[in-house]
């Protein structure tokens, strides 16, 4: 009588551990789907514009460099900020020095350098 409710109990709790795992693995996927649905979608459109916008900002930016200087630039959008992002390097062919500015493509104001 023992030993067949010990095989019971022991059945039980298998099943548990089971449904345990199995109920974890897909709260887990729950978690990733609600995370992927969460983060904000950037249409191609806006990103297209970010781009032009951070052109014309470098294009205005580099207007004052000397001719043997070298310049370029990279653009990001940020759907978290609803800002457009430029970061422009700079590098004077006088001297060896790498000046890197990140801008407000939009706004033209400097956050860092």
């Amino acid at each position: 009588m023992k030993s067949g409710l010990m095989i019971l109990l022991l059945i039980a709790i298998g099943i548990g551990i089971e449904s345990y795992y199995s109920l974890d693995k897909k709260n887990k996927q729950l978690e990733r789907r609600i995370s992927e649905l969460s983060r904000p979608k950037v249409s191609l459109e806006v990103q297209r514009q970010c781009s032009q916008q951070a052109k014309l900002a470098f294009d205005s930016d580099h207007l004052d460099r000397d001719a043997g200087d070298s310049s370029s630039y990279s653009n990001h959008y940020n759907p978290y900020l609803g800002k457009c992002f430029v970061l422009i390097k700079h590098s004077a062919g006088s001297h060896p020095s790498l000046d890197i500015f990140l801008t407000d493509a939009y706004e033209g104001r400097e956050i860092a350098s």
